[in-house]
């Protein structure tokens, strides 16, 4: 697959041993008088193209390249090795460094595109394997923005597009019966301890049946999926009772979700969990935004529309592997929820 890379192609450089060949078989050529090869044919008796000879010498030549009004045709001046060294000494040395985005970063970079991975997870393996000159991410996202670096046609998680400001509503108030968010203990909202989740619903599309319960640890920013056989506090219930029983959840000390019709029944999830349950205010998703952009994350490998109740259970587990895979560069400083919970634990 092609790609724009922005390294030159491997070209031969005039060396200072080739410059100073160059100026005694120029310089004894001049000698001859009218009877001297043009550049061009001075060219083709070497075995080199006009128009790198004429580059070197208009680099090395001593005087000025004049029009014989005579006998027609071109007066040459002399050619310097030294002269021609220095100017491209000082061309080099107003270089910029190289890019560190190369062909072979693009490769490795794509195929992780494709496996559903973020360009930081992309980054963070290859770090592991101790890669050299390694790009910073916000590169990496400027070379896919611009087409520098050239994605596959298909569904990829990275879309280029610009960001939008985002309006952030009014809060309204939590039903009646229900424990607001704003009693939430400090130490949850500041993320202190493993145990603290997020819970929220992916629901199939129009033309399927139930969907998937997505829980998400707030500190470790690991993920627990469960499809769902229908959007209801019947099956919600009897998705995280599994999940209890069969030691799921690393930790467990509170639940945060919204005001869903499936999570309608407080006392009975607080039941069933075993800890207290929190909800955000109405139409304020961004207050359980980790669960949110966990979703946009399981998106990636089931669109909008997707029936649930067709996926099978290894891939839904497939997927949590996937997601626990991902380096999370700001909330996990580019750890993998796996990596977090052998830290915290």
């Amino acid at each position: 697959m092609p790609y724009i890379s922005t390294f030159p192609l491997p070209r031969k450089h005039w060396t200072m041993e080739g410059r100073l060949t160059l100026e005694r078989l120029w310089n004894t050529n001049l000698k001859h008088g009218r009877n001297a090869l043009p550049m061009d044919a001075f060219a083709r008796n070497y075995g080199l193209s006009e128009a790198r000879i004429k580059r070197e010498l208009n680099r090395g030549f001593t005087g000025v390249l004049l029009k014989d009004k005579v006998h027609g045709g071109w007066i040459y001046p002399e050619y310097s090795a030294v002269l021609a060294q220095g100017v491209t000494s000082a061309l080099q040395s107003n270089k910029g460094r190289r890019s560190m985005v190369t062909n072979k970063f693009a490769d490795e970079l794509v195929e992780d595109l494709k496996k559903g991975l973020s360009v930081a997870s992309c980054l963070h393996r290859l770090e592991a394997k101790d890669w050299v000159n390694l790009p910073k991410q916000r590169t990496v996202y400027y070379h896919l923005k611009e087409g520098v670096i050239v994605l596959p046609k298909g569904k990829l998680r990275y879309r280029p597009r610009k960001a939008k400001k985002h309006h952030i509503p009014k809060r309204s108030k939590v039903l009646p019966g229900r424990t607001s968010i704003e009693e939430r203990p400090q130490e949850i909202n500041n993320r202190e301890r493993m145990g603290d989740w997020e819970m929220d619903c992916i629901v199939s599309g129009r033309s399927g049946k139930g969907g998937l319960l997505v829980m998400i640890d707030r500190c470790s920013r690991y993920v627990l999926l469960r499809r769902l056989p229908s959007i209801s506090q019947k099956a919600v219930h009897h998705a995280l009772r599994e999940m209890v029983r069969e030691d799921a959840f690393p930790a467990l000390k509170s639940v945060t979700t919204d005001n869903g019709t499936e999570f309608l029944d407080q006392k009975r999830l607080e039941k069933t969990l075993g800890v207290p349950v929190y909800y955000t205010h109405a139409y304020a998703s961004y207050e359980k935004g980790t669960v949110e952009q966990t979703n946009g994350i399981i998106r990636f490998w089931w669109d909008k529309g997707t029936d649930f109740s067709r996926v099978n259970k290894q891939r839904i587990a497939f997927v949590q592997h996937l997601a626990n895979s991902i380096s999370r560069t700001v909330s996990l400083k580019g750890r993998t929820a796996y990596e977090a919970i052998s830290a915290l634990s």
